[in-house]
């Protein structure tokens, strides 16, 4: 009783997971997202599998370096795993989107595995990075809501491979581990994560406050200084630069595609909301058989009053926001290109 109290009054700070595939290609990147199950494979810097947080799949990314401080006769590979938040399989052109820039992704996905039948665990983020870097459902050991992480007495990936002598290294957010758990299963984490943005429109009590509508920075997605996501992929490229300890994993768990709707000012208004609402409609708002809290969450959000075009514009920001994913992704594969062989 008195553990289960303590896991009600916790609360982490600012995480995702991580899964782990033992592969043979001299480099290969393992890239994640809370809805994006791609899982390609390139000829220099192979992408083995982008897997989506939601989904148990055993993924990964290798780098061989070959530097840093090795036993002897161990070969086992280095993981770099970029989980980028709350951006969806069906927001990147591989999987379909008529018109949204998703280059680096598609690049990947090219040449690699997509799969189409991956689906989440979980509604939220946390109870489904916990269900996945455990492989247990969420019910299990009560990981339902976004305080109740993987607890010290919880097996978890990264927890296994820092045991087997992995030096795991995490830069960006957190909604998985409990604080107790982090010394057990990593072994330096920097929280750094966050995306340039302006302040939303709406003040507390307005119709639309809860729609969580932001506004354009002032800041471009390349400055270092105010993306916080853009210092978590400079971070791990630097370590991966100086002779890090081997083998590793680097683990970047970024913001991502993450609401408030807001953006840097050069992917606020990469696509206008007309453009939106004539080649990718969304989903009607009140559809049959729907789960009756789907109408709780309009009413209770105060959304009711908000016309279409409203969340066009909503969906035209995200996608400004997933253009941004896949920039952060190239800066990455670019920069372990470049690594010695």
């Amino acid at each position: 009783r008195e553990r289960e109290r303590e896991r009600h009054r916790e609360r982490e700070r600012p995480g995702t997971s991580a899964a782990v595939w033992f592969g043979r290609h001299p480099r290969s990147l393992f890239i994640g997202s809370p809805s994006i199950t791609v899982f390609p494979l390139l000829p220099r810097m192979a992408l083995l599998r982008i897997w989506s947080l939601w989904v148990a799949v055993l993924a990964a990314a290798v780098v061989d370096l070959g530097q840093g401080a090795r036993a002897p006769g161990d070969t086992r590979p280095n993981f770099v795993i970029l989980l980028p938040d709350e951006t969806r399989a069906e927001s990147i052109g591989v999987y379909g989107h008529p018109f949204v820039k998703t280059p680096n992704l598609d690049a990947l996905a090219a040449n690699g595995t997509v799969f189409k039948e991956a689906h989440v665990l979980h509604t939220q983020c946390a109870p489904s990075r916990c269900a996945m870097i455990t492989g247990r459902y969420m019910h299990v050991l009560g990981h339902r809501t976004q305080t109740h992480l993987v607890q010290p007495y919880e097996p978890n990936f990264f927890r296994y491979l820092k045991d087997a002598g992995y030096y795991v290294a995490w830069h960006g957010k957190n909604d998985m581990l409990a604080q107790d758990s982090f010394p057990l299963s990593v072994n330096n984490w920097t929280s750094v994560t966050g995306v340039p943005m302006g302040k939303g429109p709406f003040t507390f009590g307005e119709p639309g406050y809860f729609s969580f509508l932001g506004g354009k920075s002032d800041k471009y997605g390349n400055d270092s200084s105010a993306s916080h996501d853009y210092q978590a992929i400079l971070q791990s490229l630097q370590f991966m630069q100086n002779d890090p300890p081997e083998p590793f994993v680097m683990f970047i768990p970024g913001k991502g595609s993450h609401p408030p709707y807001g953006a840097p000012y050069d992917y606020f208004d990469m696509y206008s909301p007309e453009h939106v609402s004539k080649f990718a409609p969304l989903r009607p708002p009140h559809v049959a058989n729907k789960p009756k809290y789907h109408e709780g969450i309009i009413k209770f959000r105060d959304l009711e009053s908000l016309n279409q075009t409203f969340f066009d514009k909503i969906n035209a920001i995200y996608l400004g926001r997933v253009s941004y994913v896949d920039w952060l992704l190239g800066q990455l594969v670019s920069g372990i290109d470049a690594l010695p062989a």
